[in-house]
C-alpha cells in the first residue's frame, strides 16, 4: 500500500512536463492496467478505457474507490472534534494488554496494534466474498485479539485498524455513523459532489471507470464490490477534481485549522517498525503520508482497492498538486505500486 512514497520523492524534482505525463500513461489498456487519469496542478490527461468491453474513453470527471486516501478524510472530521472539544487527542479509546491507546495514537499509526485483518489478501478469495457484508466488529476481531506488536506511542506502522477505531470515536462522539458526519463536515461544505461515503452499496455512481482484476489470463471485472470491508479504512468515493479541490482546502487551513491541522503534518519522533515507511523513521503524521527530497516535502496519501490504485500529493504551499487513478489488473492488498504509477512519478517529477 505505502510503497508509493518512496516515488513520491520524485514529485519535487521538477515542474510536470505534460508531453511526459502523456507518454508515460500512453499505451493502455495493457497487461498491467486498463486505464489512467492523472491531474497536475489542475490539468488533466486519461488514457486507456473507461469500459474495455465498450471502449469507451475515461472522463476526467470520472468516479474511482479512492480507498485509503478515506484515512485523510477520518483525520480531519475527527481532529475538526478535537478543536470542538468533543474528542481529545490523548483520552484513551481502548486498554488492550494493559496499555492505553489514545487517539493520537490512532491517528498517527502508533497504536501497536496487530496487522491482522480479515483475509483480502488473495484475489480468487475476495472474487467469492466480494458482495458480503462485515461489520466494524468482525473487522476488528483479529487485531483486537492479538497481542500489541509494540507498546502505544513507541513506533509507527500503519495499520488499517487504527482508522477503523478512529471512525469509532467519531461515531460515538457525535451519535451519528462516522459516514454521516465526513458528509455534513467536510464532503457538502466543499461541495464536493462526486465524493461519497458508499456504506454497503456495490455500485459506483455514473460517470465511473470499471476496475478488473487479473486472474490468471481471465480479466475480471469487480467495478461492484461491498465496500464494508473496507469501511473506515477505505471504503470512500470520489474524482480527481474532488480529491485536488479538497487537498487545496484542507492546506489552506478550510477544514482543519490551528493545532489541529498543525498535528496532521507533525511526524511522531519514533522509529518506522513493518510496513509503513521506506526508511527507518516514522513518515506519517495525522491522515497524511509524506516524503522528502532536496529539502522539499510533499504530502497526502495513497489509496488501493481492487481495481483501483490511486493517489493524491501536494507540496504543502500547494506549488504542486497530483491527484491520479490508475486501473492495475495487479491489485494486491499486501503493497505494491503497479508499473504505470511508478510511470507517472517519474513523469511529474521529470
Amino acid at each position: 500500500m505505502l510503497l508509493e512514497i518512496k516515488l513520491a520523492l520524485l514529485l519535487a524534482v521538477a515542474p510536470a512536463d505534460p508531453g511526459a505525463i502523456r507518454e508515460a500513461i500512453q499505451g493502455l489498456p495493457d497487461e498491467t492496467a486498463t486505464a489512467a487519469l492523472v491531474r497536475v496542478n489542475g490539468q488533466t490527461h486519461t488514457s486507456g478505457y473507461a469500459d474495455v468491453t465498450a471502449r469507451t474513453k475515461v472522463a476526467k470527471t470520472t468516479r474511482f474507490r479512492i480507498g485509503s486516501i478515506t484515512k485523510t478524510f477520518i483525520a480531519a472530521a475527527a481532529l475538526q472534534l478535537v478543536h470542538e472539544g468533543a474528542l481529545r487527542l490523548d483520552d484513551p479509546v481502548l486498554t488492550k494488554d494493559g496499555k492505553q491507546i489514545t487517539l493520537r495514537h490512532l491517528l498517527t499509526h502508533t497504536s501497536g496494534l496487530s496487522r491482522a485483518s480479515v483475509r483480502v489478501d488473495d484475489p480468487r478469495w475476495y472474487l467469492k466474498h466480494r458482495f458480503d457484508t462485515y461489520t466494524p466488529a468482525e473487522l476488528l476481531k483479529p487485531a483486537l485479539a492479538a497481542p500489541l506488536d509494540f507498546e502505544p506511542g513507541t513506533r509507527q506502522q500503519y495499520n488499517n485498524a487504527d482508522y477503523m477505531l478512529a471512525a469509532q470515536a467519531i461515531e460515538r462522539a457525535t451519535g451519528r455513523p462516522y459516514g454521516q458526519v465526513i458528509t455534513e463536515r467536510v464532503i457538502e461544505p466543499l461541495r464536493l459532489a462526486a465524493t461519497s461515503v458508499p456504506g454497503t452499496a456495490s455500485r459506483l455512481p455514473e460517470p465511473y471507470t470499471r476496475g478488473y482484476v487479473r486472474i490468471g489470463e481471465r480479466l475480471v471485472d469487480v467495478t461492484r464490490q461491498n465496500p464494508s470491508v473496507a469501511w473506515g479504512s477505505g471504503e470512500m468515493i470520489s474524482n480527481a477534481p474532488d480529491l485536488d479541490r479538497f487537498i487545496r482546502a484542507l492546506f489552506r487551513g478550510q477544514v482543519v485549522k490551528g493545532a489541529e491541522l498543525a498535528a496532521m503534518f507533525t511526524i511522531p519522533d519514533v522509529p518506522a517498525f513493518g510496513p509503513g515507511c521506506p526508511g527507518p523513521k516514522a513518515c506519517m503524521g495525522m491522515g497524511l503520508q509524506s516524503a522528502t527530497s532536496g529539502g522539499i516535502t510533499v504530502w497526502g496519501h495513497v489509496g488501493e482497492r481492487p481495481g483501483y490504485a490511486s493517489g493524491v500529493f501536494a507540496t504543502k504551499d500547494l506549488a504542486l498538486r497530483l491527484v491520479y487513478l490508475v486501473n492495475s489488473t495487479e491489485w494486491s492488498p499486501k503493497g505494491g505500486s503497479p508499473a504505470v504509477v511508478q510511470k507517472i512519478y517519474a513523469a511529474v517529477g521529470g
